[in-house]
């Protein structure tokens, strides 16, 4: 998808980054594993990603879920692993969900 090239390289240039999702599915793509994606994005020069969800309700497959949740703290600095711990939480296993609607961030 061309989507997801231009995602990957725009994260070998910037440090951040920010999407705002209207449609029902995460850029376009259905049933996409973003997991792996976003993964591919942070070990490019990208440190911090923000999702803002617009109107719909966010989903990521469990596969993609297990593996950012595995992936977590090798991603996340100690010193903000707590405070990434109180943003997010589980919910029916296979969402990662942030307390705050329609916002959903990852950082390394």
């Amino acid at each position: 998808l061309f989507s997801v090239k231009l995602l990957i390289e725009l994260s070998v240039h910037v440090v951040s980054m920010t999407v705002n999702q209207f449609s029902e599915y995460l850029f376009g793509a259905i049933d996409g594993e973003w997991g792996p994606i976003m993964l591919e994005m942070f070990s490019n020069k990208l440190d911090y990603l923000r999702i803002n969800i617009m109107g719909k309700e966010p989903h990521i497959s469990k596969y993609s879920a297990d593996l950012l949740r595995e992936c977590y703290v090798a991603l996340t600095p100690p010193t903000s692993q707590s405070a990434m711990e109180r943003r997010l939480r589980r919910r029916d296993e296979h969402r990662i969900v942030s307390p705050t609607e329609g916002c959903h961030k990852w950082s390394r």
